[in-house]
């Protein structure tokens, strides 16, 4: 969030186009091993027209609808906190860095 006059606003649609073209630049560096071939995106935003092909465009395939934003948001937190409380087994949580550490260290093994 920035300051505006003394409040708090959300980012614009703008400061989140500018974020999202840098996500995909650095994504596009990381070892996957394969190219892309289809988007699916979760979250309140991926309603949004704009932002679907916002993101179509930057990653140059099309963005699948083959699941509920919402639902997918949901369950990703229940497993996390499944984890973190030690109630789930065989799964692990990971910040984006340590997966993209995982990774770049599997490709050099």
């Amino acid at each position: 969030q920035k300051q505006v006059g003394g409040r708090s606003s959300e980012p614009s649609p703008g400061d989140m186009a500018r974020t999202s073209e840098g996500e995909f630049e650095r994504s596009r560096a990381l070892p996957t091993g394969r190219p892309l071939d289809a988007l699916v995106m979760v979250g309140g935003m991926s309603k949004m027209l704009g932002v679907r092909k916002l993101a179509a465009n930057l990653a140059g395939v099309d963005v699948r609808r083959t699941v509920d934003p919402m639902e997918a948001v949901a369950r990703g937190a229940a497993l996390q906190a499944a984890v973190v409380e030690g109630l789930a087994t065989g799964l692990a949580v990971e910040d984006s860095w340590q997966a993209q550490l995982r990774l770049a260290y599997a490709k050099l093994e």
